[in-house]
């Protein structure tokens, strides 16, 4: 196998989104499930990355997460596994992923998710 080095390089990575679930009896509390998904990422370069963080040093906290989430919103390309309250299959949209980020489970998950993809953590965990 060889290294390609391209101009754009896109890879599919799965996403653990830890979520609350609703218990029928409500003495025992809420419970927490983990599902999974599919999502494609595009890789940010280094230049692109330092430059985003340049550019978030010295904001204040909100104007910071608003641009935090912009750099993953170029980051995210597609997603798979993601269902409506029908279990009907919800293309990707930036629309659709917007929602999505709304909930700090999801947003947590794919923040642990690229993390780990742009730091060879997969690989790591194999050797």
């Amino acid at each position: 196998m060889t290294f390609k080095l391209s101009a754009t390089r896109l890879y599919w990575w799965t996403v653990k989104v830890r979520q609350p679930i609703d218990n029928p009896d409500p003495k025992k509390g809420a419970k927490i499930e983990t599902v999974e998904l599919k999502v494609q990422f595009e890789a940010i370069s280094q230049d692109d990355g330092n430059a985003h963080a340049a550019e978030l040093r010295g904001l204040p906290r909100e104007e910071r997460e608003k641009r935090e989430h912009e750099l993953i919103e170029r980051a995210v390309k597609n997603w798979e596994g993601v269902v409506d309250d029908e279990n009907q299959a919800v293309p990707f949209s930036l629309d659709a992923f917007r929602k999505a980020m709304q909930f700090s489970w999801f947003r947590i998950g794919i923040y642990e998710a690229w993390v780990a993809s742009t730091a060879g953590e997969e690989a790591r965990r194999k050797n």
